[in-house]
């Protein structure tokens, strides 16, 4: 007894200097915290004082900010940013042990007239309503990643019903500015809506079946089902005129084998002769069409299509678009064309942004890679998205 006696209080009194050798520690000896920052942010005058979401590791102690242009913007001394004019910057946090750096593109009053959508609510209230979306005088931006948690959703406006003996249909027509700012509309399905049905069958089944003369960019589609008879796309049924510019899509797109003639497209059905698709990367399961576009009278540049995901159950979409010769005249307004500069993206080229097709203006403005992952647009937020980190399925 006597012996348990003595060992447990020899534990006790080890214990003991331990734990007071412990508390009495100099902190000065712990290591100091590594100062993480995001790859880049974009931020505008309109954002306002916009905070960094920095990390640190081990300790906290004071980060001092800089910034190497000042004249397009300014940091303070918590790591809020306010931008003055137009340009970029290398923003830089230090403290005694370790200096990390951050890419800025500042921009002022680009946003000034545009009307910010921060939920799901919002989205689908407003593109409800044809009057919000069918004029050139109409601006929208995301506020923030938009998750429909699966639902079926209803696509902006309709199919294009005109005709020689009918004017277009106002109130189908996208003529309004979407700008995704990098945020993402995210699971959700479009399949046969109401909206886009043409002769029992369902025409343009896309986010928005009829795009005149509007613009998308800057928008992610993520983790989408769109499925119609014909001229289904992701973005557009049909583009007549306007543009589609630095957009990423990850999607299933089909066109069913009712209407073998009218084919479906990772971006679009039919893309018009005044139509520009720009700088748009595409991780999309095409069933019955091709890689970019049914087919394509317009401007189709610097595109990529990631090819681990483009099979096709019905016909394999080894073409960018439908591509048909112009019976020997040249100047013929149908003669379909073909994406330039666009190409395959194979798995061990993902992470590599010299690989993909992207304008130089893009790659340094608007798109951004980090290790491990695809390019993404730059965010205002700085976050690096989930769904652009690479994974390579067997």
């Amino acid at each position: 007894m006597k012996k348990i006696l003595r060992v447990i209080l020899i534990f006790c009194l080890l214990f003991t200097l331990i734990a007071c050798k412990d508390n009495n520690q100099n902190t000065d000896d712990l290591q100091k915290g590594e100062i993480i920052l995001p790859v880049a942010m974009n931020v505008d005058s309109t954002d306002g004082a916009v905070k960094i979401p920095f990390e640190t590791t081990g300790d906290e102690e004071t980060i001092n900010w800089s910034i190497d242009n000042t004249s397009v913007a300014t940091v303070d001394e918590d790591g809020f940013i306010t931008t003055h004019g137009n340009g970029q910057a290398i923003i830089t946090a230090t403290n005694s042990s370790f200096t990390s750096t951050m890419h800025l593109v500042a921009s002022k009053d680009k946003y000034i007239n545009y009307t910010r959508i921060k939920s799901k609510l919002e989205f689908l209230f407003i593109f409800s309503n044809p009057s919000n979306f069918n004029s050139p005088d109409q601006f929208y931006l995301l506020d923030t990643d938009i998750d429909f948690n699966g639902d079926s959703i209803s696509p902006i406006g309709g199919w294009d019903l005109s005709n020689d003996e009918t004017p277009i249909d106002s109130s189908r027509q996208f003529r309004a500015t979407l700008d995704g700012r990098g945020y993402a509309l995210k699971n959700f399905k479009i399949i046969n809506p109401s909206t886009t049905k043409v002769d029992q069958s369902y025409f343009g089944v896309s986010l928005i079946p009829f795009i005149y003369d509007g613009k998308v960019v800057n928008l992610n589609i993520i983790d989408a089902i769109f499925s119609g008879s014909g001229f289904t796309g992701s973005i557009a049924g049909k583009i007549e005129k306007g543009t589609i510019e630095n957009c990423f899509v990850k999607a299933t797109i089909t066109a069913t084998l009712a209407n073998p003639g009218i084919p479906a497209g990772g971006i679009a059905g039919i893309i018009g002769a005044d139509a520009l698709i720009k700088n748009v990367i595409l991780d999309v399961k095409v069933n019955g069409g091709f890689i970019y576009s049914g087919f394509n009278f317009g401007t189709g540049l610097n595109s990529n299509a990631i090819s681990k995901t483009l099979a096709d159950t019905i016909r394999r979409p080894i073409q960018n678009t439908a591509i048909t010769t112009n019976k020997g005249d040249e100047n013929e307004d149908a003669a379909l064309k073909d994406f330039v500069n666009s190409r395959r993206i194979e798995d061990d080229e993902l992470g590599d942004m010299d690989k993909y097709t992207l304008t130089e203006d893009a790659k340094a403005n608007v798109w951004t890679i980090t290790n491990g992952y695809m390019p993404f647009i730059i965010r205002r937020d700085g976050l690096t998205p989930s769904w652009a980190k690479i994974s390579i399925n067997p």
